[in-house]
């Protein structure tokens, strides 16, 4: 993803009720998890890839929310697990 302004930009993935919503401003990234119905319960990771890198994983508080700082430009992709579902988004660049 790619914008001509510098302010935050966001993104949004989803899938059987698991919701990832990604806040990107510079170098950091909150996420916030959100599920509903099955998906609810439980505790949500967030794994952050990028190729040619260690993942990052990061557990999420308990509204849902998750920072990743240090994330520069490039394709990256998250994988989210809560409540035995899970949801691996597509890459983007950022």
């Amino acid at each position: 993803m790619r914008a001509a302004s510098e302010g935050p930009r966001s993104l949004a993935f989803g899938r059987s009720g698991l919701t990832l919503e990604v806040e990107v401003a510079g170098d950091r990234l909150l996420a916030e998890v959100l599920a509903e119905g099955a998906v609810a319960g439980g505790e949500a990771t967030v794994t952050l890839q990028r190729p040619g890198a260690e993942d990052v994983t990061a557990t999420a508080d308990a509204a849902g929310f998750v920072r990743f700082g240090g994330v520069g430009p490039g394709a990256v992709r998250f994988v989210v697990a809560r409540g035995g579902w899970s949801l691996t988004t597509p890459w983007v660049t950022l």
